[in-house]
């Protein structure tokens, strides 16, 4: 679905084929690219002037329609900032359930407010629209795999982050189960209750339970096997 949703951002809708693997965006700006860019959180683009004129040489043109600013550039190299990507972890009390044939069509509609989540079905818990800004919880740690959040809402909320759903992600709210939820058509999100929480998130696929035990019983088979061996001055 994470394939799928960076394919439709050459022209808002699903391929028939399409690229699994490899994050493929649209080389010019056709509005669909800047959705998805702020979307998934895409702060800074990096460009390359081979002939520069100054130390600020900036060509906006190269990206238009699109909100952004000169930030840095050394030599041949530029960095852009763009002004209206979401933060890559926020909360919300806001969101709308659609159709899943629906949600990229409202993902690369200009009218839609991508801080409102699109979710498949209700939430469990009772979350109320009582606010119409997001707020950002504190990160205290964020590498591959894991994901440790601290909330402080006064109201219940919905806590995304713009990473791919899968599900083998595991969600823990003070150490106790908690959903794991499809936003925005391939992106996760959780249900947090009021007031202060732990929330973690941890890539748990059972393959690698797997092949972590068979490493163990190889090794240990192994193992055995030497120390007959030695036994019998075969090794």
């Amino acid at each position: 679905r994470y394939a799928q949703l960076l394919a439709a951002g050459f022209d808002g809708k699903v391929p028939q084929t399409y690229l699994r693997s490899d994050a493929v965006f649209a080389n010019v700006e056709n509005g669909y690219r800047k959705r998805l860019f702020d979307l998934l959180g895409v702060v800074y683009l990096l460009d390359k002037e081979d002939n520069p004129k100054s130390n600020a040489d900036w060509h906006y043109e190269r990206f238009q329609n699109d909100e952004l600013e000169g930030h840095w550039q050394e030599d041949k190299f530029q960095i852009y900032k763009r002004r209206t990507a979401l933060p890559r972890i926020f909360q919300t009390t806001s969101y709308e359930v659609a159709p899943d044939d629906q949600i990229i069509q409202k993902i690369f509609s200009k009218d839609y407010d991508l801080k409102t989540l699109l979710l498949e079905k209700e939430p469990t818990l009772n979350v109320k629209n009582v606010e119409n800004n997001i707020s950002i919880p504190t990160i205290q740690e964020y590498k591959p795999g894991y994901i440790r959040l601290e909330t402080n809402q006064k109201s219940n909320s919905l806590l995304f982050i713009s990473d791919a759903h899968d599900p083998d992600w595991k969600v823990k709210i003070d150490e106790k189960e908690g959903p794991l939820i499809r936003a925005h058509y391939a992106l996760m999100a959780t249900e947090v209750p009021s007031g202060v929480h732990t929330v973690v998130f941890e890539y748990d696929p059972p393959s690698y339970k797997h092949g972590k035990l068979i490493s163990l019983v190889t090794l240990g088979v192994l193992g055995l096997l030497i120390l007959y061996l030695s036994k019998k001055k075969l090794f």
